[in-house]
């Protein structure tokens, strides 16, 4: 029997489903599993290399922040969030 490899970001069709992805991945308040939800968004749009260039984030850096081996300093931020009783969710623009 043949099997095929799971990819996220092929499910991730509409800003509907790119919404309900991260902010389950924000429920979780696991910072990793935030930034790994990330990636698989970013990967779904296109790629690494156009939303480098678009947030101006060297492209070294969106590929270290976004690996499972990193520990971005949102972790800060999730604790004091957590600590304050506060709550984020995603919402998406009229960008796309």
């Amino acid at each position: 029997m043949q099997t095929m490899e799971y990819n996220t970001s092929d499910y991730l069709k509409s800003n509907e489903d790119i919404t309900e992805y991260l902010n389950a991945a924000l429920e979780e308040n696991d910072p990793k599993l935030f930034f790994t939800a990330l990636a698989n968004v970013i990967k779904a749009r296109g790629e690494i290399l156009y939303t480098s260039k678009e947030t101006r984030i060297n492209q070294e850096i969106m590929y270290s922040m976004l690996s499972e081996k990193s520990n971005p300093e949102i972790n800060y931020l999730f604790n004091i969030f957590n600590q304050l009783g506060i709550k984020l969710t995603c919402n998406t623009t009229q960008i796309m």
